[in-house]
Parts: structure tokens; sequence; C-alpha cells
């Protein structure tokens, strides 16, 4: 049975514990000090850099169970577990201002009825934990990704940051990827990752196009979709959980 930790850090070192490494050298091959563990620190954000370093040199650790503390520790033995992590920021077409260094909240998507919801909706309620990322454009918020839509660029359990983006045709940015939520009638909204292009059925409609070959275009009214949000920054994890 998985043990319960309420937060990344507490994870961290459950790590060092597990593993059977003293404290003072965990901490020293990872390039931090305990002093970042203990008190009112510990309720702070551990840098994506850490975190990378972390899932880099103990590859046997779930990144997923490392991240939200779903599953066990440690990968079935039959996984591949060399592992390498990407943070992807600069695939994009247009350029944001860079933020030094923020604090990201990173949300439980599944425990919601929908990206609509959730968007209008209290997320406190929906966080796991926190991201904290160097160099970023501003985000307001992380979660996995769901699917396989932008297979070879983002598997399932990647995660996106994304910003809210308003629902309307003037502000989209065409070609850009986007998490959005739309209508498919019967009250059923489907939540999807797919680029935004124009459509040639007119302008009162998109096309949204994966990167997945298997996955064909579809064009859909503008006015069905509910909830719209431009992924920024993509973390990438290079080998399946």
């Amino acid at each position: 049975m998985a043990t319960i930790f309420s937060n990344i850090k507490e994870r961290v070192l459950y790590i060092s514990e597990n593993k059977g490494i003293a404290r003072e050298k965990f901490f020293d091959d990872l390039g931090i000090t305990y002093g970042n563990f203990k008190g009112k620190a510990k309720e702070k954000a551990l840098s994506s850099d850490i975190l990378a370093k972390i899932v880099a040199k103990y590859p046997d650790v779930s990144p997923e169970w490392l991240l939200t503390g779903r599953g066990e520790m440690l990968k079935p033995e039959h996984e591949n577990q060399s592992q390498e992590v990407t943070i992807i920021k600069g695939n994009r077409k247009t350029r944001d201002a860079i933020i030094d260094t923020q604090e990201i909240p990173f949300y439980d998507l599944d425990a919601t009825a929908g990206l609509s919801s959730f968007l209008k909706g209290d997320k406190r309620v929906n966080i796991i934990d926190t991201i904290k990322i160097p160099n970023a454009p501003r985000c307001d918020g992380a979660f996995g990704v769901i699917g396989d839509s932008m297979l070879p660029l983002l598997r399932s359990g990647d995660i996106i940051l994304y910003k809210e983006s308003p629902i309307n045709l003037d502000y989209l940015l065409f070609g850009e990827m986007y998490v959005l939520g739309y209508d498919l009638g019967d009250w059923e909204e489907v939540l999807a990752v797919k680029y935004i292009h124009k459509s040639k059925k007119g302008k009162n409609y998109i096309k949204l196009v994966s990167e997945n070959p298997n996955h064909a275009d579809k064009d859909i009214p503008f006015a069905s979709i509910k909830a719209l949000a431009l992924v920024k920054v993509t973390i990438r994890f290079n080998t399946p959980y």
C-alpha cells in the first residue's frame, strides 16, 4: 500500500529514507540544503530544476508519485527506468514576457466535472501541490496531460502550464496549442489539448489539429467552446511512467 505524504518535499525526504542515503549526501548530490525541508520552508515549492535532478538521478522513482503522490514510489521493474525530463518553453509561435521565478499551482483536473466548471469554480479545492519554475512566461496553473492526441510531443501524464484565455475569436492565436472544453450536445463537455487553426468552414468555426497523426482534424463551431486556456509551457517526461 502506498504511503501518503502531504507535499512534494515529504516525498523527497522519503526517497532518501527508502534508499538508505544519508540526508547530508542526498541533499549535497542535489545541490540543496536540508534547511529547505524544515519548518515553514517545507511548505515552499521545489524548483523544476530540482525535480528534474531527482527524476534523472533516481530513474526508478515514479515521476507521477513524486509530483502528485499517486501510486507507488518505485516504478514497476518491467518498465524502462532510464528517465529524463524536458521543460519546453520555446516551441510556441508567439513570445511572452518572461518571469524570473514563479510558483504555479498544480491541479487535479481528474477530480473536476470539466474544464469550464474547473476554471469557473474554486480552484483551491483541486490543488495537489505547486511547481516552482524559473524564466518562463506568466502561467495561471498546471495539470497533467490527458489522452494521446498530442503524441509524440506530449504523453498522458506530462505536465501543461497554462494561461486562461477569453472565449473570443479576436483573442485567438491561431497555430498555438490550447486546452479547451467544448460542448458535444446533451450537456456533454469534451476536454481536449489541440492546436487551433482557422477553419475552411468559415469565421464562425475553428479547426482542432492534433500532433498524433492517428487523430483526424476536426472543425467545430466556435460557439461550442465553454472554456479555453493557452498552453504556455510543457514539462515532458521522456520515458513513460
